[in-house]
C-alpha cells in the first residue's frame, strides 16, 4: 500500500464522507472515522458512485458493471444488497447520504471528498500549493492491490488508472515547474526524481534535473544524468536524446570545464578534480567512467522497478557438516562464478554474496523493458549449468530460487549498494520456500510474462513479513513467442511458403541448405511467417531449433547461437533413446576429436577439464574462434546427417557486430550441410543494411 494523499481543498463545504483511491481504497466519515464496509463488490460500488458524484448512476449500468456474469435479475437482487450494506455501513458512520430511486442511484457532490476529484481541481488551476502532499506521499496506481473480481469494473478501471496516472504525472511536473522557477532546487531536484521513478522516458524532466544540478554548481552529478537519460532512451526506444539535451550536455560539459582552464582562483564547490570526458553530439555505447565524489545528497534513496533474485544451495547445512573446508570452498566459488556470469551475461546485477546465497538485481543501475524475462532466463540457466559443476567436483549440487517484481529502493551504505523493499523481502521468502531445483516467483511476475512462461499456480501462501495470503507460482520453461499462433489460420503469403517449401525439398534432395532472410517493418507477421516455414519444414521431416537475439546486451546477444547449437546438441543426443541427458552427457555423445571436443565444450559452455581450460585461456581470440567454428561445424553434419536441420534466429537487428560475423559464418557452413538457416530483422533497423 503506497502513500496517502490529502489535497488541500479551499473554499469546499465539509463532506460527509471521504474516500482515498489513490494508492488503495480507503474510506471515513467527514470526522476521519473509518467506515466498516468490508464486502468487496459494496466497495466497489461506493468507489465507482464517489468518482461519478452528482452523476445518477442507472441501476442497469452498475448491475453489468459489477455482475455481468449473472442474469439480469439476479444482477438487479445483488446490487440491491451491495446497496443495503453501502447504506448500513454509511448510516452506521452518520454518512448516510446515497441518493436512489427505481432507476438510479448516487452520491451529492457537495457530500462526499474523493482524493481523485480533488487532485483533479487542482492541476485544473494549476495550484501548486494543493499539490505538495503528491511529493510525499509517492503515489501509487488507482485502487492499487483492490479486485473485486468483476471483468468490467477490471476494464473501467484499468483506463481511469491511466487517467489518473496522467493526472499525479501532470501535478508532479507543475510542481517541478514551480518551484525550479522559484529557485527551490533541491525540492525541484527531488521531484524531478520522483517523476523519472515513475516514467523514465520523460527527457524533458531529464533535461530540467539536468539544470537543477547545474544550477546548484553539480556539474558531474548533471553529466551523470544525461548518461542516464542516454541508456534509457537507447536500451527501451533504440533512440539519441534530442538535440535539445544534447545542447545542454555540451554546455554543462564546457562549464564544468571552466574552473581549470581558468587562471588560479579560490577553490569553488565543484573545483575538486575529476574524471572529465571529451563532448560529443552522441557519445557511443561505451562503459560508463568511474563516477566521480558528488555531495552526499548523489547518493539519497532512489525508487526503480525491478526483478530481483535469490538463488541459494540447496541442503547446504548437510554438506558444510560433510566436506572438507577446503572441498567446500572450491563448490562454493565455483556455484558463485557460475551464478555471477549468467546474471551478468543476461543483463543483472550481482549485490552480495550471503554465506551461500546470491542476491541479484534485474533493472539497476539501467532498466531494461524485459528485466522479468531476463531473471526468469537466468535462474533456468542456473538450475542448468549445476549439473555440470557437480560432476566436475563429485558431488550433487541442487539449488532453490525467487523472483519477485515491483518497486525497490536503491540506497548505499558505506559505499556498498542497497537494494530494499517488498520485492527484495519476497524474494529471499520465496527462496526459502522453493524446493531443490525449483524457481517460485510472485505474481508480479507471472503476469508480466503472461504466456511467456509455463507456471505451476501453487496458490495463495501466508510469506512471513506480508499481511496478506500472497499467490505464488513454480516457474516452467520459457515458451516461444509464438507458441500459441495456430490457434489462428495463417492468411496469405502463398508465394514466400512455396519458396520455403521449395529450398526446403532442394535441401533434402542435394543435402546442401541455404539461408533465408525474412525482414518488414515491426509488426508485420514475420514471426508468424517463420512459424509457417518451421511447421512445414517439420512436415517433410526437418528437426527445428529457435533463438532470439534479445536486447540483452552484448554476452546476451552471443548467447543466441550458443542457445541454438545446446538445442541442436540435446535434441539429437536424445533421439538415441535417453531423452534425459543434460547438456555435458548430451554434448559427450557428438563424434568429434579429443581437441574438437574441447573446443565443443567452450561453445556450448560446457565446462572443461582444468587443464583444457587453462589451454583455452592461453590462446588467442582468432584461434579460439576457428577451434570453436571447426567443432560446431562437426556438431551440425552430425545432427543434419540423422535428421535435416531448420535453424531459426530471430530479431537480428539487435545483433552485434560479433553475433553478426558468426551468421556469416553459419550462413556460409549451412551452404554445405544438410540444413537450412532463417533469420529476421526489421528493415528500419536492418543490421545487413548498416553494414
Amino acid at each position: 500500500m503506497l502513500g496517502k494523499i490529502n489535497l488541500l481543498t479551499q473554499g469546499v463545504s465539509v463532506a460527509g464522507l471521504r474516500l482515498d483511491l489513490i494508492g488503495g481504497l480507503r474510506i471515513s466519515s467527514s470526522a476521519g472515522a473509518p467506515v466498516a464496509l468490508s464486502a468487496k463488490k459494496a466497495r466497489a460500488l461506493l468507489a465507482f458512485l464517489a468518482l461519478h458524484a452528482g452523476q445518477p448512476q442507472s441501476r442497469d449500468k452498475l448491475a453489468a458493471l459489477l455482475w455481468e456474469d449473472r442474469d439480469e435479475a439476479q444482477a438487479r437482487t445483488s446490487l440491491r444488497q451491495a446497496l443495503a450494506a453501502v447504506r448500513k455501513a454509511l448510516a452506521d458512520a452518520d454518512a448516510d447520504i446515497v441518493a436512489a430511486d427505481a432507476e438510479s442511484v448516487s452520491l451529492p457532490a457537495a457530500d462526499v471528498s474523493v482524493d481523485v476529484i480533488d487532485l483533479q481541481n487542482a492541476v485544473a488551476d494549476g495550484a501548486a500549493e494543493r499539490l505538495e502532499d503528491l511529493a510525499q506521499a509517492a503515489p501509487g496506481a488507482l485502487l492499487d492491490g483492490f479486485d473485486p473480481k468483476a471483468p468490467a469494473f477490471d476494464d473501467w478501471m484499468r483506463a481511469e488508472r491511466q487517467r489518473v496516472d496522467g493526472l499525479v504525472n501532470d501535478g508532479l511536473s507543475t510542481l517541478l515547474d514551480h518551484h525550479t522557477r522559484g529557485g527551490e532546487l533541491e525540492r525541484a531536484a527531488h521531484i524531478a526524481t520522483l517523476i523519472l521513478t515513475r516514467d523514465p522516458l520523460r527527457e524533458d524532466v531529464h533535461r530540467a534535473l539536468m539544470k537543477v544540478y547545474a544550477q546548484q554548481g553539480r556539474h558531474a552529478l548533471a553529466l551523470k544524468q544525461y548518461r542516464r537519460c542516454q541508456d534509457v532512451l537507447r536500451n527501451e526506444l533504440g533512440v539519441a536524446p534530442d538535440p535539445e539535451t544534447q545542447a545542454l550536455q555540451r554546455d554543462i560539459e564546457a562549464r564544468r570545464r571552466a574552473p581549470a582552464e581558468a587562471p588560479p582562483a579560490a577553490a569553488a564547490p565543484d573545483a575538486i578534480p575529476e574524471p572529465v570526458s571529451e563532448p560529443a553530439p552522441e557519445p557511443p555505447a561505451a562503459p560508463e567512467p568511474a563516477a566521480p565524489t558528488v555531495p552526499a545528497a548523489a547518493a539519497s534513496p532512489e525508487k526503480r522497478q525491478a526483478t530481483v533474485m535469490f538463488a541459494d544451495i540447496s541442503g547446504f547445512t548437510d554438506l558444510s557438516a560433510e566436506m572438507d573446508p577446503e572441498d567446500l570452498h572450491e563448490l562454493v566459488s565455483r556455484f558463485f562464478t557460475a551464478v555471477d556470469g549468467l546474471v551478468e551475461a543476461n543483463g543483472g546485477t550481482v549485490l552480495r554474496h550471503i554465506g551461500d546465497n546470491v542476491m541479484a538485481v534485474f533493472g539497476v543501475p539501467t532498466a531494461h523493458s524485459n528485466d522479468p524475462i531476463r531473471a526468469t532466463r537466468t535462474a533456468h540457466e542456473i538450475h542448468e549449468a549445476m549439473p555440470g559443476i557437480a560432476s566436475d567436483l563429485g558431488r550433487e549440487l541442487r539449488v532453490h530460487i525467487g523472483i519477485a517484481s515491483g518497486p525497490v529502493i536503491i540506497s548505499s551504505i558505506g559505499g556498498e549498494e542497497r537494494v530494499t523493499g517488498d520485492a527484495a523481502n519476497l524474494a529471499a521468502r520465496l527462496t526459502d520456500m522453493a524446493g531443490p531445483e525449483q524457481t517460485l516467483v510472485d505474481e508480479t511476475t507471472r503476469l508480466i510474462l503472461a504466456d511467456g512462461l509455463e507456471a505451476e499456480d501453487l496458490g495463495a501462501r501466508e510469506i512471513k513479513g506480508f499481511r496478506d495470503p500472497l499467490r505464488v507460482f513454480q516457474a516452467g520453461a520459457l515458451v516461444e513467442p509464438d507458441s500459441d499462433s495456430r490457434l489462428f489460420p495463417f492468411v496469405g503469403r502463398t508465394a514466400e511458403r512455396m519458396q520455403f517449401e521449395g529450398v526446403a525439398r532442394s535441401c533434402q534432395a542435394t543435402g546442401n541448405g541455404m539461408t533465408v532472410y525474412v525482414r518488414g517493418p515491426a509488426g508485420m507477421g514475420k514471426t508468424r511467417l517463420v512459424g509457417e516455414f518451421e511447421a512445414a519444414a517439420r512436415e517433410v521431416g526437418f528437426a527445428c531449433h529457435r533463438a532470439l537475439v534479445l536486447d540483452f546486451g552484448a554476452a546476451r546477444e552471443r548467447n543466441a547461437l550458443r542457445t541454438l547449437f545446446q538445442s541442436v546438441t540435446r535434441e539429437t543426443a536424445a533421439r538415441d533413446g535417453e531423452t534425459d541427458l543434460s547438456l555435458a552427457e548430451a554434448a559427450a555423445r557428438v563424434p568429434v576429436t579429443d581437441q574438437q571436443r574441447i573446443f565443443l565444450n567452450e561453445a556450448l559452455i560446457v565446462p572443461n577439464q582444468p587443464e583444457a581450460a587453462k589451454l583455452i585461456e592461453a590462446m588467442d581470440q582468432t584461434a579460439r574462434v576457428r577451434g570453436m567454428g571447426e567443432a560446431l561445424s562437426e556438431l551440425v553434419h552430425w545432427a543434419g546427417a540423422k535428421q535435416p536441420l531448420l535453424l531459426v534466429i530471430e530479431d537480428i537487428h539487435w545483433a552485434n557486430k560479433p553475433t553478426l560475423a558468426y551468421l556469416g559464418w553459419l550462413s556460409g557452413l549451412v551452404a554445405e550441410a544438410p540444413a537450412i538457416l532463417v533469420i529476421t530483422a526489421r528493415t528500419e533497423t536492418d543490421p545487413i543494411d548498416r553494414a
